[in-house]
């Protein structure tokens, strides 16, 4: 078999790098193509959600960092990240490279997942999914190299209580003639 000659550890990382942001921009236009989207999720679009939410139950305007939770550091799931806050543009949403000017990190970041030196990164957990603020290179390393799973220092932001269901309400009203119906047939 002849296998291709790489000239350094380094031009094999570059080329994966350009490998994978080919594959996210040619997925990004087919995508357009069929009218989907490849875009990452924002946490700003998330956390104005929940912030909505809670304003429609009655609390007052907040801000993340007075109701965030510090969760510990943990392993989670790298398929459970599914957005970062404020690099929305920098990766799609399987976290591959967009942007030419990322290269040089990421393939740092391929060097330390072969060295085995990882720092934990940091995310928000909302629901189920994870947010990257600190790691996104990270992320998109150990996508590539099949990681199931992350270290990660985890803020989660919880959602707002839901109104308790009152015990002692009424049943929800039948469609209109059901009622009457079920009484008839004693």
């Amino acid at each position: 078999m002849n296998y291709p000659v790489i000239s350094s550890w380094r031009s094999h990382a570059a080329e994966i790098f350009e490998s994978l942001r080919f594959r996210a921009r040619l997925a990004n236009l087919a995508a357009k193509i069929i009218g989907k989207d490849t875009k990452l999720k924002g946490f700003a679009e998330e956390a104005f959600r929940i912030a909505t939410l809670r304003i429609s139950l009655g609390e007052q305007a907040f801000r993340v960092a007075e109701i965030r939770i510090y969760r510990g550091e943990q392993d989670i799931p790298v398929d459970k990240i599914v957005g970062s806050v404020g690099r929305e543009n920098d990766f799609d949403n399987r976290f591959r490279p967009l942007q030419k000017h990322l290269r040089d990190r990421w393939i740092e970041i391929y060097a330390a997942f072969e060295a085995d030196q990882i720092p934990p990164i940091q995310v928000y957990k909302i629901r189920d999914g994870y947010y990257v603020e600190d790691g996104h290179h990270r992320v998109s390393v150990a996508r590539f190299i099949g990681r199931l799973a992350l270290r990660a220092a985890v803020w989660e932001i919880p959602l707002p209580p839901q109104k308790a269901e009152c015990a002692l309400c009424l049943p929800k009203p039948r469609k209109r003639g059901e009622a009457m119906a079920s009484a008839w047939h004693v």
